[in-house]
């Protein structure tokens, strides 16, 4: 007699454990793919969002300066710092305070740590300033007229340099195309 063989049939929903399984692996594949990818990226993104802040404060700076007829300075005080000095909180009299660079972003060895004084004219001596993570470089030139630049070709970008001018009439800051 040959005996009879029952196959039971799935009667619920969902995935067996072998497929979850398959899919994480996948999962963690493609991740394991991605990530070393995307960190030098993240370097490049500090390394922006620094340049972008540090002539953001030196171009207050010297609208405060030109706005109170007065002077406002900032210094780099090591590899990893700088600090502001001006009226930041509207009451006439100057402060500082020391605002401290992304990790793994630093002024290269060597930086001058003289600070960069704006008169009550918005004007300066030329000065340029250097940013640094891994290899990547991001320049900050100062003309003696107080026009600050962004150099972004050290990234590998199209050349998008930007320079901000204090307009004398309407002490209005005004961004323009930078021509060293």
């Amino acid at each position: 007699m040959a005996k009879a063989i029952y196959i039971q049939e799935r009667t619920t929903g969902g995935f067996s454990l072998v497929e979850l399984l398959i899919v994480v692996n996948i999962i963690f594949i493609l991740v394991a793919i991605a990530v070393p990818n995307l960190l030098p990226a993240n370097g490049k993104l500090r390394l922006s969002g620094a340049a972008d802040v540090l002539v953001e404060r030196l171009d207050r700076a010297r609208v405060d300066a030109w706005r109170r007829h007065s002077t406002a300075s900032v210094a780099v005080v090591d590899n990893f710092t700088y600090n502001v000095t001006m009226d930041s909180n509207g009451t006439g009299v100057n402060t500082t305070y020391s605002v401290p660079l992304p990790l793994d972003v630093s002024f290269p060895s060597g930086t001058s740590t003289a600070p960069i004084t704006f008169d009550q004219n918005g004007r300066t001596s030329a000065r340029t300033l250097q940013l640094q993570s891994g290899t990547d470089t991001r320049t900050i030139d100062i003309t003696t007229l107080g026009n600050i630049g962004l150099d972004t070709t050290d990234l590998g970008n199209t050349t998008t340099s930007v320079s901000t001018t204090l307009a004398p009439s309407s002490g209005v800051a005004k961004t323009s195309p930078y021509t060293p």
